[in-house]
C-alpha cells in the first residue's frame, strides 16, 4: 500500500514537532534565541515541502532532493541574501558567502563561551543545525517509516545541547525532547495500524468471521507507557546517589557538582571599540579604599599554549562562612569590608561579581560555591540579572617584607599553577628572565614584570590589535608591544610561571566611578583582567601591569630590593580611581561580549549601532521576520492550492497502481468532490455494494445535470454508463471471484463495506491475461461525464477544496 505509506501525516508533523521540540535545549547556548525562530520557520517550510512532494507521488529521493535545494534557498535568504539574486537563489557568490559566516561561526564556538552572542556565523551554524536534524528526522520517519531510528538525530541533537552547557541539561528540555520523540513514535504506530485498512478504527468490525477491536485500546496504552517512561527517567535520579552525571543534571542540590567551565576570554575588538559605557550594577561599599572592591567573578588557571581557561573544579552548595582564603594566615594584617550590590536587568552572568577574598554573601537565588578559587556560580540556570546582595570580604595588605620573605608554595600549588606548555617559545622563557635580572625574592620578580609591562616597557594600550591568549599571542604582543587587559594579564602570568611563582588570571571588573550620594557605579568598560600571584602566607594577590587601567595594589608600590628600578607604578595608591585616558575609554570592558555569561549583558540593553552582539541580534530578528513573511505567503499559498494538489496527488497514485478497488474508489471520490453524489450515512455505507453505489451515482448525476446551474441532459450518457457498469463488474469480480469470473472465490481482505468507505484493498494489479487495461480509460471517460454534469461553482470547489479528503 506504497499509497499509504507516503502520506503519513501525523508522522511528518510530529517529527518536526519533535525536532523544534528538542532543540529548544540549545536555547541557553546562544542568546537571544532569535536564531531559534528562524531554524523553526525553516523546518516547517522544508516539512511542508517533502510532505506536499510525497504526498504528489514524487519519488522519496527526489523529493529529499527538493527538501535539499529549498533548505539551502532558506539559509541563504536568512545569511546571504545581500549576495543572492532575488534574495534567495543560491548562486556561487552566495554560497562562498556562507561557507565564509560558518568558518567564522566555528571561528566564534571556539572565542566565545556560554551563552555566546548571536552572532551572524553562531547563528547560522545553530540554525543550520536544527534544519538539518529536522530534515534527517523527516526523511527517516515520514519517508522510509523509520521512525524509531529517527531517536538517535534527536539524541545527538540533545546530548551536544545539554553537554556544552554547564549546568547540563535541565528537567524541562529532557521532558519536552522525550515528549516530542514519544509522540513521533506514537503517531507511527498509529500508521503502521492503519495500513492494513479500516477495520482497526470507529467501532468493531467483522472480516471473515473474526473481530478486530479498534486502535483506541492500543493507543492507550501506547500513551500509558510512554507517561510511564518518562516519569522513570525524570524520577529515578533522585533515587540514585547524586553523582550530577545522570541524564537529567541539576535536580539535586548535592554537594561536590563538577563545574566545567569553557573558555572565558577571547577576540574582544568589537565590544572594546563601543563607544558606549552601559551601567551593569552599582554597589556600596565600607572600604575606604577602592583598590580593595575589583569584584572578580572567575579565574583562570590552565594554560595550555592555545587559551587560558579554567579547569573543572567542584563547587559546593554556599556555606554560612567561607573557609579561610588559599594561603592566607593570621600573620598577614587584614581588614573586613562589607559590600552591597545592585544588578540591573541587562546584567545576566552566571558568576557573582564579588571582591576577593570573600568571607561570607548573602544572595537569593539557587548558587554554587567553588572553594578553590572562592567563586560563586549559578545553577540550573540562574544569573545575576535584577538581583540584589551583600558580600563580606578582606582586604589583604601585606608588607613587602612579608611577601620578601613568604617561604615555597605547598606541592599541590606549585603543581596546580605553574603548568606551562611545552613548546613555550623561548622569547616569553628569554623576557621574563631579563627582566627580572637581580631580583633576589619572588616578591621582587613580580613587581618588576608589573613595572615593566605598565611602564618601562613601552607597552601601549591598544584595542585594535588581534586578540588571544596563547602562545603565538603573547610572542606578538612581545614583539610589538601593543595590546590590552587580556594581552598584559595573559602574558605576565605566562611569565610568572615561567619564574617559578604560582599564577593565574582573573577576570573582573575594576572598582568603577563613585557618584555623589556614595554609591559607585560599575559599567561595561569597567570589565577587566588581572593576574593573580600567589605568595605562601598572604595568598593569591592581584597584580596590575595594564597601563592607563585600574589601581595598582599599595603592596606592589615598594621598589624591589636588590634590583634595578624597573619604573614607576601603573597607577596612584591615593584610593582615587584615575580619570579613564583616550585609550582607557575603549577598556578591556568589552570583554563582558565574550566571556562566559557576560555576553548576555551587552546585547540585552540597547547599544549603538556597531555593536558585535547587539548587532546580531537586531540581525537575527529581521532575519526572523523576513521568514516569517515567506512563511505566511507559503502558507497562504498552501490554503489556496494545497488540497487540490493533495487531491491530484492522490488521483494519480490510485491511477499508477491499476487496482480495481482503487479506481472504482476514485470514482466515489470525484463525485462527492463535485457534489454530484455525496456518500450515503455509515449505516448505508456499511451495506452498500459496488452495483447499488452505481446505481446512486447515476441517478444523483441526472439530478445534479437537471438542477440549479446545472447544464441539463441525463447526466451519465450511454458510453459513460457502459464505462460505470465495467469499472463496477470488475470490481464485483475482484471482491467475490477469480479474475474472468472463475469458480471459487479467492480469499477476500475487506468488505464490501470496507471498500466503499475508502479502503485500499490488497488485491494484486492485474496482468497478463487478466489485464483490464480499458479501466483506466473507463475511469476518465465516468469522471468527465460527472465533471460536464455538475455546475460551474461545484467544479471550482471541486479543483480547490476537495470534499473527498475528508476521508483522510
Amino acid at each position: 500500500m506504497e499509497t499509504t505509506v507516503s502520506h503519513r501525516t501525523r508522522v511528518a508533523v510530529c517529527g518536526g514537532l519533535a525536532a523544534v521540540l528538542t532543540s529548544l535545549c540549545l536555547t541557553p547556548l546562544v542568546h537571544p534565541a532569535g536564531w531559534l525562530i528562524q531554524a523553526a520557520i525553516m523546518l516547517v517550510a522544508v516539512d511542508l515541502l517533502g510532505y506536499g512532494l510525497r504526498r504528489a507521488g514524487v519519488p522519496r529521493p527526489l523529493a529529499l532532493v527538493g527538501q535539499l535545494v529549498l533548505s539551502l534557498c532558506l539559509l541563504t535568504l536568512g545569511f546571504a541574501r545581500a549576495a543572492a539574486p532575488a534574495g534567495f537563489l543560491p548562486v556561487p557568490g552566495a554560497v562562498q558567502l556562507l561557507v565564509s559566516e560558518f568558518h567564522q561561526g566555528l571561528a566564534d564556538i571556539s572565542e566565545y563561551t556560554i551563552p555566546a552572542p548571536a552572532t551572524t556565523g553562531l547563528s547560522l551554524i545553530m540554525v543550520g543545525t536544527v534544519l538539518a536534524i529536522g530534515l534527517i528526522v523527516d526523511v527517516l520517519a515520514a519517508s522510509y517509516g523509520l521512525a524509531a531510528l529517527a531517536g538517535l538525530p534527536l539524541l545527538a541533537l540533545f546530548s551536544v545541547g545539554t553537554g556544552l552547557h554547564p549546568q547540563g541539561s535541565s528537567w524541562l528540555w529532557f521532558l519536552l525532547a522525550a515528549g516530542g520523540y514519544l509522540t513521533l513514535l506514537l503517531a507511527e504506530g498509529h500508521e503502521r495500524l492503519n495500513r492494513w485498512g479500516r477495520i482497526f478504527s470507529g467501532t468493531a468490525a467483522t472480516l471473515a468471521g473474526s473481530t478486530y477491536s479498534g486502535t483506541r485500546p492500543l493507543a492507550r496504552s501506547g500513551h500509558r507507557l510512554g507517561l510511564i517512561a518518562v516519569a522513570a527517567a525524570l524520577a529515578v535520579p533522585f533515587l540514585l546517589p547524586d553523582t550530577t552525571q545522570g541524564l537529567v543534571n541539576g535536580l539535586g542540590t548535592g554537594s561536590g557538582q563538577v563545574i566545567t567551565a569553557v573558555n572565558p576570554l577571547a577576540s574582544l575588538q568589537q565590544t572594546l571599540n563601543e563607544p558606549d559605557n552601559q551601567l551593569l550594577f552599582t554597589y556600596r561599599t565600607t572600604s575606604t579604599d577602592p583598590s580593595d572592591v575589583y569584584l572578580r567573578i572567575v579565574d583562570l588557571d590552565a594554560f595550555d599554549g592555545t587559551s587560558w581557561q579554567p579547569s573543572s573544579q567542584k563547587a559546593v552548595a554556599v556555606p554560612k562562612q567561607f573557609p579561610t582564603a588559599q594561603g592566607l594566615t593570621p600573620a598577614v594584617q587584614t581588614t573586613p569590608f562589607t559590600t552591597t550590590v545592585s544588578v540591573g536587568s541587562a546584567f545576566a552572568e552566571n558568576w557573582l561579581p564579588l571582591p576577593y577574598p570573600a568571607t561570607s554573601v548573602q544572595a537569593t537565588g539557587d548558587w554554587r560555591y567553588e572553594p578553590d578559587g572562592g567563586n560563586l556560580i549559578g545553577a540550573r540556570g540562574q544569573t545575576t540579572r535584577g538581583i540584589d546582595y551583600t558580600v563580606t570580604s578582606e582586604a589583604v595588605a601585606p608588607t613587602p617584607d612579608q611577601l620578601r620573605a613568604a617561604g615555597p608554595a605547598p606541592a599541590a600549588i606549585r603543581k596546580e599553577y605553574l603548568g606551562l606548555p611545552q613548546d613555550l617559545p623561548a622569547l616569553v622563557r628569554a623576557d621574563a628572565l631579563t627582566v627580572t635580572k637581580g631580583a633576589a625574592t619572588d616578591y621582587d620578580k613580580a613587581v618588576a614584570l608589573q613595572n615593566w609591562f605598565a611602564d618601562s616597557g613601552e607597552f601601549t594600550y591598544n584595542t585594535q590589535v588581534t586578540s588571544g591568549t596563547g602562545s603565538s599571542a603573547i610572542v606578538r604582543f612581545l614583539t610589538k608591544k601593543q595590546g590590552f587587559c587580556v594581552h598584559f594579564a595573559a602574558t605576565m602570568a605566562a611569565m610568572a610561571r615561567v619564574l617559578g611563582i604560582p599564577a593565574r588570571v582573573a577576570i573582573g571588573f575594576t572598582p568603577g566611578t563613585e557618584q555623589a550620594d556614595g554609591t559607585w557605579q560599575v559599567g561595561t568598560k569597567d570589565a577587566h583582567a588581572w593576574p593573580e600571584l600567589y605568595f605562601q602566607g598572604a595568598g593569591w594577590l592581584r597584580f596590575e601591569p595594564t597601563p592607563s587601567r585600574g589601581i595598582s595594589p599599595a603592596y606592589t608600590e615598594t621598589q624591589p630590593s636588590g634590583s634595578t628600578p624597573a619604573g614607576s607604578t601603573a597607577g596612584s595608591a591615593t584610593g582615587a580611581t584615575p580619570a579613564p585616558s583616550a585609550s582607557a575609554a575603549a577598556s578591556c570592558a568589552g570583554h563582558l561580549a565574550r566571556i562566559s555569561g557576560c555576553s548576555t549583558a551587552p546585547q540585552e540593553a540597547p547599544l549603538a549601532a556597531g555593536g558585535g552582539g547587539g548587532s546580531g541580534s537586531s540581525d537575527a530578528v529581521g532575519l526572523a521576520w523576513i521568514a516569517l513573511g515567506c512563511l505566511a505567503g507559503l502558507a497562504l499559498l498552501l490554503v489556496v492550492c494545497g488540497p487540490g494538489v493533495w487531491r491530484a496527488g492522490r488521483r494519480r497514485a490510485r491511477l499508477r497502481g491499476g487496482y480495481p478497488a482503487e479506481l472504482w474508489q476514485e470514482l466515489l471520490d470525484t463525485a462527492w468532490d463535485l457534489g454530484v453524489s455525496p456518500p450515503p450515512d455509515r449505516d448505508r455505507a456499511h451495506a452498500e455494494t459496488p452495483r447499488r453505489a452505481l446505481a446512486r451515482l447515476t441517478a444523483d448525476a441526472e439530478v445534479a445535470a437537471t438542477g440549479p446551474g446545472g447544464p441539463g441532459g441525463p447526466g451519465l450518457d450511454e458510453d459513460a454508463r457502459a464505462a460505470a457498469e465495467r469499472l463496477a463488474a470488475e470490481v464485483e469480480r475482484s471482491l467475490y471471484g477469480r479474475p474472468g469470473g472463475g469458480g471459487t472465490a479467492r480469499p477476500r481482505t475487506s468488505t464490501d463495506a470496507a471498500d466503499s468507505a475508502g479502503v485500499a484493498l490488497l488485491d494484486p494489479p492485474l496482468t497478463g491475461a487478466d489485464a483490464q487495461p480499458d479501466l483506466r480509460a473507463d475511469l476518465h471517460l465516468v469522471t468527465t461525464a460527472l465533471r460536464a454534469a455538475a455546475s460551474g461553482p461545484a467544479r471550482l470547489r471541486a479543483a480547490l477544496l476537495p470534499r473527498s479528503l475528508r476521508r483522510g
